[in-house]
C-alpha cells in the first residue's frame, strides 16, 4: 500500500530518523502536560532527537511529515482541553 507521496509504509519506517521520530510521537501521547504548540511537530522533534547538523535537522522533519501525513500515519494527540466551568 502507497501512500499519498507514493510511499510505502515500509520506506517510511526506513527513513533516516524514522524509530526515533516514531519514539518521539509515542513520548507525547504519553505525556499530555507537553505543549501543544511545539508537540508534537517536526521542529519539537528536532529539538528533541539528536542530531548534528542542518542536513540531519531536515531529514527528522522529513521523517516526522512522513510518518504523520498521509493513510497509516499515526493519530496525533489531541491538545488537552480545559474542562472547568467558566467563571462568567
Amino acid at each position: 500500500m502507497t501512500d499519498d507521496m507514493g510511499m510505502h509504509h515500509r520506506e517510511r519506517d526506513q527513513l533516516p530518523f524514522a524509530a526515533e521520530v516514531r519514539a518521539y510521537l509515542a513520548d507525547c501521547a504519553e505525556f499530555p502536560d507537553l505543549d501543544r504548540r511545539y508537540h508534537p511537530t517536526a521542529d519539537g522533534a528536532v529539538k528533541l532527537i539528536a542530531h548534528r547538523g542542518a542536513d540531519q535537522a531536515d531529514q527528522i522533519r522529513a521523517a516526522f511529515e512522513a510518518i504523520t501525513t498521509g493513510p497509516g500515519g499515526p493519530v496525533l494527540p489531541d491538545p488537552p482541553t480545559d474542562n472547568r466551568p467558566s467563571s462568567s
